[in-house]
């Protein structure tokens, strides 16, 4: 399996965390979004970046999409479920998925990649700083949702480990790589997230040499 990835898309992560949750063997292809691609795939800061690569009898073919990649890795390699047995766990599941997914990355994740790292790699254009001011409207909204479910739950769907958790952990990710969460306005936030960066598949990710954006001095620190 091949999975086509961006450091800064949090689609793109969450697939890396969870195809090593699930003990799945895969390589790399670490592409940038406003350069030219190869063969076939289209993508974008917002567009058809994640891509997982598969071959099953010798017959290869891409699964595009996040929300489409999420769901063949559980249909299809279930030896670890990231989705739980229970239907209303599934259902939990999947809603915290598409909040994060939809709502988070259009009101924070797409803004801030967009202005504080795709603007400043790319050098095209200044960071428009109304697009910042709506993210960091938004985050803490967001956190304090995520402080509540966690203080409630053992994970944010339930007790078990799950594709919420790692979808969430994702975008919080590029989120704390730019220093942008008060971690101690959300100490129930914090303890979660702390125990899912301490994963062996989460700390992979954190330990990437991305290039010239400095990450915050928190990313990586596990007392933070």
């Amino acid at each position: 399996m091949k999975l086509a990835y961006y450091n800064f898309c949090p689609f793109s992560r969450a697939l890396r965390i969870a195809l090593l949750e699930k003990n799945i063997s895969f390589s790399l292809d670490i592409l940038n979004p406003w350069e030219s691609m190869q063969e076939d795939i289209v993508v974008s800061p917002v567009g058809n970046i994640p891509v997982i690569h598969d071959e099953i009898d010798e017959h290869r073919f891409r699964i595009i999409s996040a929300a489409a990649a999420y769901e063949y890795l559980e249909d299809g390699y279930h030896d670890t479920t990231l989705y739980g047995e229970e239907v209303l766990i599934r259902a939990e599941v999947r809603r915290l998925i598409s909040w994060m997914d939809s709502d988070f990355f259009h009101g924070v994740s797409s803004k801030l990649i967009e202005e504080k790292i795709i603007k400043r790699l790319n050098d095209t254009a200044f960071p428009n700083s109304i697009a910042i001011s709506q993210a960091y409207a938004e985050i803490p909204y967001h956190m304090e949702y995520i402080d509540f479910l966690a203080g409630k739950r053992k994970w944010l769907a339930g007790n078990e480990l799950s594709m919420a958790d790692i979808v969430a952990g994702a975008h919080l990710s590029i989120v704390d790589y730019l220093g942008d969460i008060n971690w101690k306005d959300y100490p129930h936030a914090k303890e979660w997230y702390l125990k899912l960066k301490s994963r062996p598949s989460f700390q992979e990710m954190l330990y990437d040499n991305i290039g010239s954006i400095i990450p915050s001095s928190s990313y990586r620190d596990l007392d933070f």
